[in-house]
């Protein structure tokens, strides 16, 4: 799940995986039904979208509860077999914002996929009167030489003995090659 919470909290978005093989109406469906039956909401607004070319369907409740009205956008879109939904809540002020973030869901493009890059824990093997220095060359060690002396217990400028196990970060592609 990834959150976004405007600066003074007066607006909040949601993205999270929903399900998988899941139609978009079908969950929404779904959703409006137990939100009828629980708590005896009804949406404004309940309707098929596209997101790009993506299908998907949003429920639209509004709370006028408070001082000011609150919207509540329930949006679910289908992308590969999946299912994603994405929540916005904030005041009508917030309606624009709201709708440009939802809209702005597409396929990363070739070049945005191949930027990612993730960081991944790795335990490598000291060879004999090696350096803690020389061992992060030789292994591509991503963090920095105090990070990992830190990070095993040892000295910055330690030789290590042999066959030590040494924890390291590698930074590689986040994405597989499709």
């Amino acid at each position: 799940m990834v959150l976004g919470l405007e600066p003074d909290k007066k607006a909040l978005i949601i993205l999270k995986v929903a399900g998988q093989n899941v139609p978009a109406h079908e969950k929404a469906v779904s959703f409006r039904r137990r939100l009828k039956d629980d708590h005896g909401l009804e949406p404004v607004d309940d309707r098929t979208v596209r997101i790009g070319a993506l299908p998907g369907h949003l429920l639209t409740y509004a709370d006028t509860t408070g001082r000011e009205v609150m919207h509540m956008h329930f949006l679910w879109f289908e992308y590969k077999r999946m299912l994603y939904e994405f929540d916005g809540l904030g005041a009508e002020r917030y309606r624009p914002l709201l709708k440009e973030a939802a809209l702005s869901f597409r396929p990363l493009t070739t070049s945005e996929r191949k930027s990612i890059k993730e960081t991944r824990l790795r335990i490598v093997t000291a060879r004999p009167g090696e350096t803690l220095a020389n061992l992060a060359r030789r292994t591509g060690n991503a963090w920095s030489l105090d990070y990992t002396a830190v990070a095993n217990g040892l000295a910055p400028d330690q030789t290590l003995p042999k066959g030590a196990r040494i924890k390291i970060a590698v930074k590689r592609p986040f994405f597989k090659k499709e």
